[in-house]
């Protein structure tokens, strides 16, 4: 991570936005995409189900069938 000025970059063009949603897709991946419940992604990210939920829906992660 690299200062400038009030900004904080990741190199290599990664986004914030980028790196949540590689995040997020790895613990649904973890845990079979359990969304919530016991040992559920919204857990181990320490979200609530609905934040969770939101944020997907935000930055376009769905499950593929």
């Amino acid at each position: 991570i690299r200062s400038i000025g009030s900004k904080e970059t990741i190199e290599h063009g990664v986004t914030l936005e980028d790196a949540m949603r590689g995040h997020i897709l790895k613990v649904l991946e973890n845990t079979g995409w359990r969304v919530s419940g016991k040992n559920g992604a919204a857990e181990l990210l320490g979200l609530k189900e609905s934040t969770l939920r939101a944020r997907m829906k935000k930055i376009g992660i769905k499950k593929k069938k």
